[in-house]
Order: structure tokens, then C-alpha cells, then sequence
């Protein structure tokens, strides 16, 4: 596999960041750097092969599939309940 060289020109946060990441990980600056490069094209390109560019679109539609099955909740006790009475689940006092 043929390596090509690439310059990156980074803010100072996002480059402290990324010296965080790869301490973090025990892993070279230009190892994590690489890695990171490459979730970000891998990402991209299933977006533009499955037909959407728009990544906003794409993981707004993940989200609200994740909301639908949260609101289905468990299957145990009274359908809603815990929404309608949050506030009595939340500040109930432990005795």
C-alpha cells in the first residue's frame, strides 16, 4: 500500500486535542492523526454510496429511530407513567 503525505493545518484547540487523543491512547501523533482521517472518509463515503450526502439528514434520522424505540420503553408497568410523573419519580424522598 502506496502512503501519501498530507498537510493538515489545525487550530491550536483542535491540536490540543489531538495530542490529548493520542496520549489517551498511547498511540504516535501520526497514528491517531491517520486513524481519525480515516473513520472521517470511511463515514463520508457510506453516506455518498447509500445516496446521502447530507450527513445532518442521516443522523437525524438515526436519532429520531432511537427516540421511537425509547419511547416504547420496557414493557413493564403503566404505559407513559414515568413521563406523566416524572416529577414525583424525580424528587420522591428516600426514607
Amino acid at each position: 500500500m502506496a502512503t501519501n503525505v498530507v498537510e493538515v493545518t489545525l487550530s491550536a484547540q483542535q491540536y490540543e486535542q489531538l495530542v490529548t487523543l493520542a496520549r489517551a491512547n498511547h498511540l504516535p501523533l501520526e497514528v491517531i492523526t491517520s486513524e481519525l482521517v480515516g473513520e472521517g472518509i470511511a463515514r463520508r463515503s457510506v453516506a455518498i454510496t447509500s445516496g446521502t450526502t447530507d450527513l445532518s439528514a442521516q443522523q437525524l434520522q438515526r436519532a429520531r429511530s432511537l427516540m421511537r424505540a425509547l419511547g416504547c420503553g420496557l414493557g413493564a408497568g403503566e404505559t407513559r407513567s414515568t413521563a406523566r410523573n416524572h416529577d414525583a419519580y424525580l424528587y420522591r424522598k428516600e426514607q
